[in-house]
């Protein structure tokens, strides 16, 4: 069946048949879900198979308005944005459901991290949660505490924001980045007029045994290799290395600093202090009104989640003044105590001196000693 060649408008997509179609035909022309219904009428079991293709049919419809065609929102986009919205909501009219939702959000978040490390796929689940914060404390506050303070402290939570989303940004986009890098070690063919992905296949996919980056690890999730590789994250979607090493550590600290700092102009402007320490505070009262609930709530679940990024912080301070990667640490602990790592790992060259060289890293061009 031949297709329309010509442009889509916003509204417009190609669906699983490349047949053109329009978003408000959502509940329009569904065989499988006709056939599946009337199987079901006629008392008969419907396969699974069946209920998969209704499954890839509505994933496939459930699109927004974008420039060059409809876009597609991924499940896994678009749930994070819903469950923290709904949760934000029930945590709010009540002390009770307030604990509840700080205990089952994070016991979610945990099972289904596992959950994706075990299936080693890519995801975008976690992104969006990042995002869906960020984004969402941000307005939080702008709606609800900015108006109690001078311009000077919004402008510095506004700053931080910006910051905090431009690093994470760079570190999720940084396979660009490290394509950079690689033809800088290893040019494509002259004659290969136009780049693609395919160019980079051949230079990044080392297998771990040899390539054009030091202390390299392919990434079986990714399906490159990364230099110096320290971990893949699923919370950036993209493996840490020293492509994006820098980035990834900045965008944590200044997370720390700018929500904590938040979280204490929030705290006062629903609770009430007698010496002005947020550590004797009465907050007896945040549930009188919807606004200073959702501020309460969320202080609350800015200071879990930056208690979290402490946590890795400190981890990365570890392994950087050990000049030892996470991946190196992992691989030479299931056969040595951690001590043991330490004392035994050949890259250590003193504290000092490993921040040099994670600060101002060397050429990432192979040095043969050090690929891993």
């Amino acid at each position: 069946m031949a297709t329309d060649p010509s442009p889509l408008c916003c509204c417009e997509f190609r669906n699983l048949h490349g047949q053109r179609t329009h978003i408000l035909a959502f509940c329009c022309e569904c065989d499988e879900l006709d056939n599946a219904v009337d199987q079901c009428l006629k008392g008969n079991k419907v396969s699974g198979q069946k209920l998969h293709d209704i499954s890839m049919v509505i994933s496939d419809r459930i699109r927004i308005p974008w420039f060059n065609g409809a876009l597609k929102l991924e499940f896994d986009f678009v749930v994070p944005i819903l469950f923290l919205g709904i949760s934000l909501y029930f945590a709010s009219h009540s002390l009770v459901l307030t604990v509840l939702a700080l205990v089952y959000v994070p016991v979610f978040i945990l099972i289904y991290y596992i959950y994706v490390l075990n299936q080693r796929k890519r995801t975008w689940f976690f992104v969006s949660w990042n995002l869906a914060s960020l984004v969402g404390n941000f307005i939080l506050y702008l709606a609800y505490v900015a108006s109690f303070y001078s311009y000077l402290h919004s402008a510095v939570l506004s700053l931080g924001f910006g910051l905090v989303l431009l690093l994470y940004l760079r570190v999720i986009l940084s396979r660009r980045l490290l394509n950079t890098y690689a033809l800088s070690s290893k040019p494509p063919p002259q004659n290969s007029a136009n780049h693609n992905d395919t160019d980079y296949k051949d230079i990044n996919c080392c297998f771990c045994t040899e390539g054009p980056f030091i202390r390299a690890k392919h990434c079986r999730i990714c399906g490159y290799c990364v230099p110096r590789s320290d971990h893949h994250c699923v919370w950036t979607n993209c493996c840490i290395g020293q492509h994006n090493h820098h980035s990834f550590l900045a965008a944590i600290i200044t997370f720390v600093v700018t929500g904590l700092w938040g979280v204490y102009l929030s705290f006062f402007t629903i609770c009430t202090s007698k010496d002005n320490s947020i550590f004797h505070v009465d907050c007896s009262d945040v549930y009188a009104n919807s606004r200073s609930s959702v501020v309460f709530v969320a202080c609350w679940y800015t200071i879990i989640f930056s208690l979290g990024m402490c946590g890795l912080l400190l981890q990365q301070f570890v392994f950087i003044s050990l000049n030892l990667t996470g991946d190196e640490f992992r691989r030479s602990s299931k056969r040595k105590s951690f001590c043991e790592v330490i004392r035994t790992h050949n890259h250590n060259k003193g504290f000092i001196r490993n921040w040099i060289q994670f600060l101002c890293p060397q050429d990432i061009v192979s040095i043969s000693g050090e690929v891993v």
